[in-house]
């Protein structure tokens, strides 16, 4: 496993929890002027050799609150770019069906008690896909039926 996955792999989960509504308040974050111009002269001072112990220690510090900060905006952008995917797909996968349920045909309208949702007709854990084509528009009824018979 790379270090990229494996850093994936240990800190995915607590994103998620952290991330998901708050992506552009992540992406836009700015530090205060004052903290910009203490690391802009800790920076100069590094550049020159002329950290004090106690400076470098504090350096060290902003290099891995700079990290972690575009960390969480990689992350943050590439959440974003994923809901924005995600509702796109959505939408044209409503388009294609109409206000119908894939599977039964039937509308909304008809069964006002089963909500239409799109859903991987083949569930991502068994290599499904994302594609237009590969999503169906349905009853979660008609869905529970569907994978309880099908997975």
């Amino acid at each position: 496993m790379s270090s990229n996955a494996a850093f994936q792999r240990g800190v995915g989960p607590l994103l998620q929890l952290l991330l998901p509504g708050k992506e552009a308040a992540v992406q836009s974050f700015k530090p205060e002027r004052a903290l910009q111009k203490r690391i802009e002269v800790l920076a100069e001072r590094s550049t020159e050799g002329i950290l004090t112990a106690e400076d470098r220690e504090e350096y060290e510090g902003y290099v891995r609150a700079n990290k972690f900060v575009a960390i969480l905006r990689r992350e943050a952008s590439l959440l974003q770019h994923a809901c924005a995917v995600t509702e796109a797909i959505k939408t044209q996968v409503r388009n294609r069906a109409g206000q119908r349920c894939e599977y039964c045909q039937l509308r909304q309208s008809d069964s006002p008690l089963a909500v239409l949702h799109v859903e991987h007709i083949i569930r991502r854990k068994h290599s499904g896909s994302d594609e237009i084509s590969k999503r169906v528009q349905n009853h979660l009824i008609t869905h529970h039926i569907h994978l309880i018979t099908h997975d």
